[in-house]
């Protein structure tokens, strides 16, 4: 009779410590994830600003090149309207 309470004594502190072992596993795995969550909140961060600063390299280009667009068809407008005039103004004279 007392050996077989010892042995079912035996058993419980071996599924004891097993179920300790466990929890000390899951406890690693949890600090982990806490570990891995700042790393990627750090990732994120830096991808933001990359983005950023990428989003605002664009919009300069894009304005430059609109400007550009914008003076070609000014000057483009002002010659055709100065040799319209001037067809106009040399048909006047006759």
């Amino acid at each position: 009779m007392d050996r077989k309470v010892e042995r079912e004594l035996e058993d419980a502190q071996g599924e004891i410590k097993e179920a300790i072992k466990e929890e000390k596993k899951r406890g690693a795995s949890i600090s982990e994830l806490e570990k891995e969550s700042e790393r990627m909140d750090d990732s994120l961060g830096s991808m933001q600003m990359e983005t950023h600063a990428a989003k605002n390299r664009l919009l300069r280009k894009s304005i430059i090149w609109v400007s550009l667009c914008i003076l070609i068809v000014l000057i483009v407008g002002s010659v055709i309207f100065l040799y319209i005039y001037e067809k106009i103004k040399a048909l006047r004279g006759q």
